[in-house]
């Protein structure tokens, strides 16, 4: 039987209560359509741009709660969703386009038993060479997410991915982007190397580059931050502590400059991170901006002094990332605590 009504590609999806599953990309919300998690064995996806990397952070998070396998395979383009007495072998992946009409898809249901085998003989096929360590899978997930989010802020991201929705920071899972604490001193702006940025950065052309990029901060040369993450700026007073009268607000990670600042009272912030302009929005990881109750824990918690590697030293020691981690962390898992305190 042919299929390509959604409504009838999401019912039949369901009885056939797929054991195994090979898709290229999954996308969010997938979680709507393949929905007996219980009953999935193992399945192999292809994390590349047209797969959304939150939801393959949620799909390892699942297996491990589910105890079904999770493959990587780069090169993978086949959806195939096998049962023990059914198969769906078709067009349409995990995703709102696959299984809610956002395209036109088609998929061939079958229920003989040689089908069935032969479609189970595919999948082990399939599986042969993917990427099964889960650490390692993490680990591309992570190199996923910059180029996911040029992709998207290039407008040029396929539709399969689906649009990350734009949540509180209680949608907000850890194992997603890396998120960052930066404090910024606003009476002190880095000074640019212009060459070295124009150099990296050709496309600013005529314009100068403090006010092409739509934002930029000064970093310890070789710290942790990566193109991909994401950083919290906070305003800091002299004292190191935060100025309650600025807001905290988001800046992607889009490029690392190393020596991108003059080193004339910056010899230890000399890599520069910026955020290049935009020709489609790219939701950060949860919304601060619009968000009142986020915006006043974040400044609370930081005036708590709760987290003293988050503060830059009054005696001038170079401040990085790499020793903040820790304080870091558990400030996002305790302002999650907070917001829901709050907000219930």
């Amino acid at each position: 039987m042919v299929i390509t009504v959604p409504e009838k590609l999401r019912s039949t999806l369901a009885e056939v209560a797929p054991t195994h599953v090979a898709v290229a990309y999954l996308g969010s919300g997938w979680q709507e359509y393949l929905t007996n998690l219980d009953a999935l064995e193992a399945i192999v996806v292809s994390p590349t741009i047209g797969s959304y990397p939150g939801a393959l952070t949620e799909l390892l998070d699942e297996a491990n709660q589910h105890d079904f396998r999770v493959y990587f395979r780069n090169t993978l383009h086949a959806k195939l969703f096998v049962g023990d007495d059914a198969c769906l072998i078709g067009s349409a992946n995990l995703s709102q386009n696959g299984f809610d009409g956002g395209l036109n898809e088609a998929a061939v249901y079958l229920t003989d038993s040689k089908s069935v085998d032969q479609a189970h003989d595919v999948f082990e096929t399939l599986k042969q060479g993917a990427v099964h360590d889960t650490d390692k899978q993490r680990s591309m997930i992570r190199e996923l997410w910059p180029k996911w989010n040029l992709a998207r802020r290039n407008n040029v991201l396929p539709n399969e991915g689906g649009e990350r929705p734009q949540g509180t920071i209680l949608d907000w899972k850890p194992g997603y982007e890396c998120v960052w604490l930066a404090w910024v001193d606003k009476d002190e702006k880095p000074i640019l190397n212009e060459s070295n940025v124009r150099e990296a950065v050709p496309e600013i052309g005529v314009h100068q580059p403090e006010q092409y990029f739509d934002g930029y901060t000064n970093l310890v040369e070789g710290d942790d931050v990566r193109v991909g993450d994401w950083l919290i700026i906070w305003v800091a007073k002299g004292d190191s502590t935060p100025n309650l009268g600025m807001s905290p607000y988001w800046m992607r990670v889009d490029q690392l400059i190393s020596g991108g600042v003059v080193e004339d009272g910056e010899e230890d912030y000399t890599l520069l991170a910026v955020m290049l302009p935009s020709h489609s929005d790219v939701t950060p990881p949860f919304d601060i901006d619009g968000d009142p109750v986020v915006k006043h824990l974040i400044k609370q918690l930081l005036a708590s002094g709760d987290y003293p590697k988050l503060m830059w030293s009054v005696d001038n020691a170079p401040w990085c990332f790499t020793e903040a981690w820790e304080d870091n962390q558990r400030f996002l898992v305790e302002l999650q605590q907070a917001y829901s305190k709050e907000v219930s």
